[in-house]
């Protein structure tokens, strides 16, 4: 669907709620933008309409590495898993791995200007006028 709705309209900012990192390599690119909203609580809607329209700074950075594919998640069998990975997780399986991940840990922009939140689409905000 976010493929679709980006495909008519190239202004699409796609909020993410997710408890967990997952993939947008199928259609980041085709949007202007990404929130990751993750579990914002109550008052959610009206937390993100604040941040869409650039009322609040989100000030924050992603606390994980975004996967550029499925095959980079580990997968865990079922029943008991032998823990293998040692200090190789997150940020450092990727270096460890040499892999090259859709999105790092701590990445992230902000800026404010004029009331209106501006950025690059890698930044995950975009400007947005009333």
């Amino acid at each position: 669907m976010i493929r679709q709705v980006a495909k008519v309209n190239r202004r699409t900012v796609v909020v993410v709620e997710t408890g967990a990192v997952g993939t947008t390599s199928g259609w980041s690119r085709r949007t202007k933008g990404i929130v990751q909203a993750w579990y914002p609580g109550q008052e959610q809607g009206h937390a993100i309409a604040d941040v869409l329209w650039g009322d609040v700074n989100p000030s924050g950075k992603l606390p994980a590495t975004l996967p550029r594919s499925e095959r980079q998640v580990p997968t865990t069998p079922a029943g008991t898993a032998e823990f293998t990975e040692s200090i190789f997780v997150g940020y450092r399986g990727f270096l460890e791995n040499r892999m090259r991940p859709a999105t790092r840990s701590a990445s992230g922009c902000r800026t404010r200007t004029s009331g209106t939140a501006t950025s690059t689409p890698a930044c995950g905000v975009v400007a947005v006028r009333r």
